[in-house]
């Protein structure tokens, strides 16, 4: 992505949607999944998991879900659904392929793996659906990581802030819901610290 604002990646309407949320000084995360139809579930997953998103056709306008651990701090939930978000937006093929790979290995195993599958996959090694899902994974998810850190953190917003006298990260990250050390490194890429 060469792009300094990961949102103007977007297709027209779902950046006018992602815009008009981000207008407000805090974003909220259930309107925008709603606006995005994209289905928001808050869940107690296993303990390592903040969240994952996937494609069930029907169960949204879009049929792309995003799950996030409730267990989880609402900061670290805030920036897990900004990211879930990003690999609905960004990467939907990964999303759907990855949700088609459950499907195919649940039919060939003859498992009764539901969509918790994450929660329940504590008896296997490793997740099945990684070998298959892995291509250019931590591009993937380097690049989810910063459609969040774009989403709840808009330079504008931050520009806004600035310009009020806000300088801690600590005031910043609390204002907008983030984490500081997630409030620190967006700073440091707006060259703010």
């Amino acid at each position: 992505m060469r792009t300094n604002d990961v949102i103007e990646l977007l297709p027209a309407h779902q950046k006018e949607v992602v815009r008009d949320h981000q207008a407000s000084l805090r974003l909220k995360i259930g309107p925008l999944l709603r606006d995005l139809g994209v289905k928001g579930e808050l869940r107690d997953l296993q303990d390592g998991h903040a969240g994952f998103a996937f494609y069930a056709p029907g169960y949204s306008s879009t049929g792309f879900v995003v799950r996030i651990n409730r267990k989880q701090s609402l900061e670290r939930q805030r920036f897990t659904a900004g990211h879930e978000i990003g690999h609905c937006l960004l990467h939907p093929k990964s999303v759907i392929n990855r949700s088609e790979a459950k499907e195919w290995w649940e039919h060939e195993t003859n498992r009764a793996v539901t969509f918790d599958a994450r929660e329940k996959f504590s008896e296997f090694q490793a997740d099945p659906f990684e070998a298959i899902y892995s291509t250019d994974q931590t591009k993937l998810e380097r690049e989810a990581d910063r459609f969040a850190a774009h989403l709840l953190m808009p330079a504008r917003m931050i520009n806004k802030l600035w310009r009020a006298g806000y300088r801690s990260e600590e005031e910043m990250a609390d204002v907008l819901g983030v984490s500081t050390s997630a409030m620190r490194f967006r700073l440091k890429e707006l060259q703010r610290y």
